[in-house]
This record gives C-alpha cells, sequence and structure tokens, in this order.
C-alpha cells in the first residue's frame, strides 16, 4: 500500500508539473498551510528542473532555491516522505549546477551531491521507500565511475553499504521484487480497463459513423435522383425548343401563303375558275395555320406540363431534405436525451453513495431493501469539540455553522482518501465513522491514520484562527474495535446506522481522552500495536464491561514487521 501511495503521489506530480510555472506561484502566493506551501515548492523545484526550454544554469539555481525550502518545509511538518524525494532532487539539481553553475561554487557543488544523497537516504529509510533508496545509492555509485577520478572499489563499496539497508528490515530482494511486482500487476490491470473503456467508446464512435455514413448515402441517393429528373427536363425543354422553331417556320409559312393568294385575287378579279382555285389555296392555308396554332397550344400545354413537374419534383426534393433535417435531429435528441438521462443516474447514484456504503446501495438498487447484518470486527470512532456551548455563544448563528463546516469538510476529505473508512453520521458537534463494515479489512490501520490527520488538521485551523484573533476548536478523539450490527432505518430520508456495546465503548474512549490525542482501547491497540507506537495510560470504567484498559497513539512505526494476517493491509 506504501508503494502504491507513493507512485500515485509521483504520478500527480507529474501531472501538476505539466502546469506554468507562474500558475504554481501563483498558487503559492495563495497558499496557507505548511503541507500545501511544501506541496508546490516541490512541484516548482521538479518543473524548473524539467524545464528545457529555459537555461540550464538558470533551470537549476531556481530548482535548488524551491527544493531547499520543500526540505525545510517537510522537517517541519515531519513528513519523511517528502524530506528524501527534496533531498535527491537537490542532489541531482548539484550534480548539474557542478557542469553548468559558476565555476567559483562547481566545487562546493560536487561535495553537496553526496551529502544530499546521504540525506536522501536516511530519509527514504525511515518511510521504507526502498526505490528510492536504491536509486540514491546507485547515484552515489555513479559519482565515483564517473569522471576522470574513477575509483572503482569505492563505487562497489557504496552498493554493499546500499543493499545492507535495502535488506536489514527484513528485507530481501526477492521480497522487494515480489512487492513490485504486485505494484505492477495492480498497475496493470488499472490500465486495462483504462483499454476496456477506450475500446467501448471507439465502438460507439463506429456506430455513430456507420449511422453518419447511411445518412450521407442517402442524401447521395436523393441528390443523384434529382439529378436525372433536370437531365430529364433539359431534354423535354430541348424538344420544345425544337417545337418551337417548327412553329415559327409554320407561321412564316402561312404568311407566304396569304400574301401570295392577296396577290392572286388583285390580278384574276373576279374570273370565276381562278377563284375557285383561289378559294382552294386559301382554305388549304388556312388549313395550315390552324395546324400550326394546334401545334402552338400543344406545345403549350407540355410546357406548362413540364412546369408543373418541375415544381413537384422540386416539392419532392424539398420534402426529402426536410425528412433527412427531422430525422437528424431526432438522432441528436435522442443522443442528447439517453445523455442526460445517463448523467441524471450517475447524479442519483453519487447521491446515493454519499448517504449508504457501497455494498448496501447496491443491495438497496437490487432488491429495493435492505437486512441488517452483524458484523465482529468494526472498528468505531467518535470526535467532540472542547467547551463547543462556550465557544457557540461567542459566535453568531452562521460564523458557528461556518466553523463546524469547516472542521467537518477536513474529516470528510480526510476519510475520502481511505476505502475502508465509512462515515456514519454528525451530531451536534460530534463526528463518527467506523471502518470494517465493507469487509475489506479487520485492521484499522487507516482509521488510526485518518486520526491523527484529523488532530493535524484542527492544529492547523487553530493557528490559522489564533492569527485573526478568532475562537478555535480542539477535539477529543475516541476508538474501540468489537461487534456490532449494521443496517437502515426509516423509509424516508432513511439512514444507515450502527449499534451496540461497541459504539458506547467508542464514545466512553472519547469522553476519556485528551484535547489533540487520540486515544484507544485494549482491544483496538491489539490489532495495531505492531505498526503504531503507543502509550498505556490506564483503565476506565465502560458500562457492562467493566475496567478497559486505554492507549495513546503516538506515531507510527516505520519499518515493522506485521503479522502474516495483516502483512497486506
Amino acid at each position: 500500500m506504501r508503494y502504491l501511495l507513493l507512485l500515485l503521489f509521483l504520478l500527480g506530480v507529474s501531472f501538476l508539473s505539466a502546469q506554468s510555472i507562474e500558475q504554481l506561484k501563483k498558487d503559492l502566493a495563495k497558499a496557507k498551510t505548511s503541507k500545501e506551501k511544501m506541496l508546490l515548492n516541490y512541484q516548482l523545484a521538479d518543473t524548473y528542473f524539467k524545464a528545457s526550454s529555459m537555461r540550464k544554469k538558470e533551470r537549476f539555481e531556481n530548482a535548488e532555491t524551491y527544493a531547499k525550502e520543500a526540505h525545510r518545509l517537510a522537517g517541519q511538518t515531519g513528513n519523511n516522505g517528502m524530506t528524501a524525494q527534496s533531498a535527491y532532487l537537490l542532489a541531482k539539481t548539484y550534480n548539474n549546477l557542478k557542469t553548468v553553475g559558476e565555476k567559483s561554487k562547481r566545487s562546493r557543488y560536487s561535495k553537496n551531491v553526496d551529502v544530499w544523497l546521504k540525506n536522501a537516504a536516511a530519509s527514504a529509510e525511515l518511510v521504507g521507500d526502498y526505490d528510492l533508496i536504491l536509486n540514491v545509492y546507485q547515484e552515489r555509485a555513479n559519482l565515483y565511475t564517473s569522471g576522470k577520478d574513477k575509483n572503482y572499489r569505492k563505487a562497489f563499496q557504496v552498493m554493499e553499504e546500499g543493499l545492507g539497508v535495502l535488506t536489514k528490515n527484513g528485507k530481501s530482494i526477492s521480497q522487494l521484487q515480489n512487492n513490485y511486482d504486485r505494484t505492477e500487476v495492480k498497475l496493470s490491470g488499472n490500465l486495462q480497463e483504462l483499454r476496456d473503456e477506450i475500446r467501448k467508446l471507439e465502438s460507439e464512435k463506429g456506430q455513430l459513423e456507420k449511422r453518419n455514413v447511411n445518412l450521407t448515402e442517402s442524401n447521395k441517393e436523393a441528390k443523384r435522383e434529382i439529378s436525372q429528373k433536370e437531365t430529364v427536363i433539359r431534354k423535354k425543354d430541348e424538344v420544345i425548343l425544337a417545337k418551337e422553331d417548327s412553329l415559327e417556320l409554320a407561321e412564316q409559312k402561312a404568311e407566304e401563303i396569304e400574301e401570295r393568294a392577296e396577290e392572286i385575287r388583285e390580278k384574276l378579279g373576279n374570273v370565276s375558275e381562278e377563284n375557285i382555285y383561289l378559294k382552294a389555296a386559301e382554305e388549304e392555308a388556312r388549313a395550315d395555320v390552324e395546324q400550326a396554332r394546334a401545334d402552338a397550344a400543344e406545345k403549350e400545354l407540355k410546357v406548362q406540363a413540364v412546369e408543373q413537374q418541375r415544381t413537384y419534383l422540386g416539392i419532392g426534393t424539398g420534402i426529402i431534405l426536410l425528412l433527412a433535417i427531422v430525422f437528424y435531429a431526432r438522432y441528436i435528441s435522442k443522443k442528447r436525451a439517453n445523455h442526460t438521462l445517463q448523467e441524471e443516474q450517475e447524479r442519483s447514484e453519487k447521491l446515493l453513495l454519499n448517504i449508504l456504503p457501497k455494498n448496501i446501495a447496491e443491495e438497496l438498487k437490487h432488491k429495493g431493501r435492505t437486512t441488517a447484518k452483524k458484523l465482529e470486527n468494526v472498528t468505531v470512532f467518535f470526535s467532540d469539540f472542547k467547551n463547543f456551548t462556550k465557544i457557540a455563544e461567542q459566535l453568531t448563528p452562521e460564523q458557528l455553522v461556518e466553523e463546524l463546516d469547516k472542521c467537518f469538510k477536513k474529516f470528510d476529505f480526510i476519510i475520502q482518501k481511505y476505502p475502508d473508512i465509512e462515515k456514519i453520521k454528525t451530531i451536534g458537534d460530534a463526528y463518527m465513522c467506523a471502518s470494517g463494515l465493507n469487509g475489506q479489512s479487520r485492521y484499522p490501520f487507516n482509521l488510526i491514520r485518518a486520526s491523527m490527520e484529523m488532530q493535524q488538521a484542527l492544529e492547523e485551523l487553530k493557528q490559522e484562527n489564533i492569527r485573526q484573533g478568532k475562537p478555535y476548536f480542539e477535539a477529543r478523539i475516541g476508538i474501540h474495535t468489537g461487534p456490532v450490527v449494521a443496517g437502515v432505518v426509516g423509509t424516508t430520508k432513511f439512514a444507515y446506522d450502527i449499534w451496540g456495546d461497541t459504539v458506547n465503548v467508542a464514545a466512553r474512549m472519547e469522553s476519556k481522552g485528551e484535547i489533540g490525542r487520540v486515544n484507544i482501547s485494549e482491544s483496538t491497540y491489539r490489532l495495531v500495536k505492531y505498526k503504531f507506537e503507543c502509550e498505556y495510560r490506564g483503565k476506565v470504567d465502560a458500562k457492562n464491561k467493566g475496567l478497559i484498559d486505554m492507549y495513546f497513539v503516538n506515531k507510527e512505526l516505520a519499518g515493522t514487521r506485521l503479522p502474516k494476517e495483516a502483512a497486506t493491509v
């Protein structure tokens, strides 16, 4: 678990280092707690160290400044992991400065490399960071095998010293490799989940592209049909034009016949036989004119029919395009509705998980009800603020709620880091949570860690309020391990809760605790004594339980050998 947390931390640092240096400096100027300042100084140092676009001398001098400040704050807050990481970054920075820095300081830079590497190794050993220890000793060995004066004997001695550090706590090289392999397998599983999600998204993308292709084909088919009908119309227009030309010729011929007949009438006068022929010619000319006019009327009708067909074709084309637009709009609307429905389902599920543990929420979704369960190894946590009523009298209702909200948000943020801890409820100024409800682990290591982080968070809020001249809250914390009954009560505004003597004893541990300390019972002590340094403080009389031994938790032990059944927790 330690290696996984360290890996996640380093991944987070790598992501944040991509941010602009100016943004990190702005965040540093706004930072209030020592922990935030420590992390931002380290991120700035790492970003300068990797900023290839800057001049090397400027990069490494800035990296030196911010890494030193991160190391100072890490020592101030007792964060050995960050102490090791910042010392290692300083050593690498000095190793670069000894070639690009000021000539007058290069000798000092060379000496500082080995000093900070030793510092990093010592801090890494305290937190059991074996990967960093291995890197440090490899860097130290490289100091003796690079440059003009090579000393392979000294390099071999350094690597032997590093091997001794790695194995002196009962850890063999094969065990370290096994730890690495387990972490790699777990990360590979996470990577496979991401790949499965990518394949799923690609499949959905393919379906959408296929639908788009089908719609495009439909549009192409409609365009082809329109083009064919336009070709037919053009051909008919050509025929009509040819007939118009024929009609003009017929009209010209009729005019010529009429002119010729008029000339004949003028020449022949009233000669009867010739007049008969003239009348026949006139009748023939009239027939040709009537035929020409009939042909013109027929042509006009055909022209009107073609224009009407063209109008219908345009209307049909418009209807096809309108239907295509309607179908596409319905598709987009349905897609958005499905997306909105999915978002609403995700919000509902997230809200349910904020109220109930995951396994209880799953049972409620599938069965519509839940059954109460008796759990044998549950660790219950209670906290309560000292002199809450007196402090509440000094604040307005708005200020009181704001201060409580600030404290409880800190508590919520801390326990969200540990998947085996469930928040139960808040009662006035009391905060209640428990571990072991979801069956993940019977060892309350994470709950103890969270309790110590809560006390540290309250101490930081206290110092901030003192600087502002405002009242502050201090808390007692009590923890006990034992059997409980867990279940959901109510039908409206239902609530998940736990009952039993274990809850009462945990409340008793809190009331007998001290401000700023974590007070645990004998049953909890037996589970965590291999992992935490505890201080015996006497007995307390618990209802229906008699006298129970109590212990204060002082600190977490580094590099301790756990019982076989707790080794993976």
